[in-house]
Formats: structure tokens, sequence, C-alpha cells
């Protein structure tokens, strides 16, 4: 009865030993498992981040090339006013020096006739007869008539040539004034596309944390919950492994 007894003891040591490995290697198992996920969460986590970082760099790439590219347009626009400008001043300045110079002429010539006049009038009254002098007198005023009416003529065509020159200038003056509303026009376009890309990134941005936030709340909840899990059936140090990992988190 007693040799039954020990070997009956045996058996159930044996037994026990295997349940025990039994258990142990589902422990393990179990535990592996839990680490796979783990690692396969952590993995697709990474991959998010990683794709948000390429899209905050693309993001930031595209604002920077639409930012260089309105400075460009905007220099150029600037340039290309300041040629107009120049160029209008110039054009102005030399039809009214050629104006100018016109009127030089025609004063000398009007004066150099005024002259022979008075030289001929000179000449009649020194010693001529009257009948004569009264003939002279006339061709005289003649002349005076004639002088006056071209000195008429002259400052006509010089009213109607400073009309044609004001109109010019007005005309130039609105083309200039409009390409400055065009400029201005554009750069607001381009300070709010500027500030477009700005509320853009910004979005991105405020969308990336979000994301690490949720990653870091998601990673939080399952390390709890493997931490309720081992806690149950997990020998002390697997207990201590996991709250170590839940206080690192």
């Amino acid at each position: 009865q007693g040799l039954l007894d020990e070997m009956s003891l045996v058996e159930l040591k044996e037994r026990l030993q295997v349940v025990q490995a039994r258990q142990a290697k589902e422990t393990e198992e179990k535990r592996q498992k839990q680490l796979e996920r783990k690692v396969a969460k952590q993995q697709e986590l990474n991959d998010k981040a990683e794709m948000l970082a390429r899209v905050r760099d693309q993001a930031r790439e595209e604002a920077r090339q639409r930012n260089a590219a309105a400075t460009g347009r905007k220099q150029l626009a600037e340039e290309q006013a300041q040629q107009r400008r120049e160029k209008l001043t110039l054009e102005v300045a030399a039809k009214v020096e050629a104006r100018k110079q016109l009127k030089r002429q025609e004063e000398a010539a009007l004066r150099k006739e005024l002259k022979e006049v008075a030289a001929k009038r000179n000449f009649l009254q020194a010693g001529a007869a009257q009948v004569e002098a009264r003939v002279h007198a006339e061709q005289h005023r003649g002349l005076e008539r004639e002088a006056r009416n071209r000195r008429k003529q002259s400052l006509a065509k010089q009213l109607k040539a400073d009309e044609v020159l004001a109109t010019e200038v007005a005309m130039k003056r609105n083309n200039a004034l409009k390409a400055k509303q065009d400029l201005r026009v554009m750069r607001e376009e381009v300070d709010e596309r500027l500030r477009q890309a700005k509320a853009a990134n910004n979005d991105l941005t405020q969308e990336i944390k979000e994301a690490a936030e949720s990653a870091r709340m998601t990673q939080r909840t399952w390390i709890r919950k493997s931490a309720a899990d081992l806690g149950g059936t997990g020998s002390p140090v697997q207990r201590t492994s996991t709250a170590r990992l839940s206080t690192s988190a």
C-alpha cells in the first residue's frame, strides 16, 4: 500500500509539473503574441507619423515655392512700373524741350522781322515824300498785320500742341495709376495666398499634434490593458515589468 501511495504521489507531481509547464508555455505564448501586437501597433504609429512628417515637409516646400514665385512676380512688376515711369518722364521732358526750342526759334524770327519793319519805317520817315510815306506806311501796317497774324497762328499752334501734350501726359498718368492699382491688387492676392498657406500649415501642424496625442493615448490604454491581463496570470516579475513599461510610456 505504501508503494502505491508513493507512486501515486510521484505521478501527481509529474502531472503537476506537466500542467505547470503547459501553463508556463501558454503564458509565454500569450506574452509573445502581446509583444508582437505591441510591435505591430508601434510600427503602425511610426508609419503614420512618418507619413504626416512627409506631408508636412511637402506642404512646407510648396509654401516656400509659392513664396519665391510671388516674390519674383512682385519684383518684376515693380521693375516694369519703374521702367515705365522713367520712360514717361524722359518722353515728356523731350517733348517739352522740343516745344521750347520751337518757340524760341519763332520768337527770334519775329524779332528779326520786327527789326526789319522798324528799319523800313525809319527809312520812310527820313525824307520820302508824303504820298510815298503813306504808301510805305500802309505797307508797314500790312507787314505788321501779317506779323501779328503769323504770331497769332504760331501761338494757336503752340496752344494746340500744349493741349495735345497735356492730353498725352494725362493718359500716361492714368496708365501709370492703373498699373499701380494692378500692382496693389496683385500684392493683395499674393498676401491672401500667403495667409491661406500659413493657415493650411497651422491646420496640418495641429492635425499632427492631435495624431501624436491620440497615438500616445492609444499606447497608454494598450499598456494598461496588457498590465491588467498579465496581472492575473503573470508572475510578480512580469507585473513589475508591465508597471515599468506603463510608467515609461
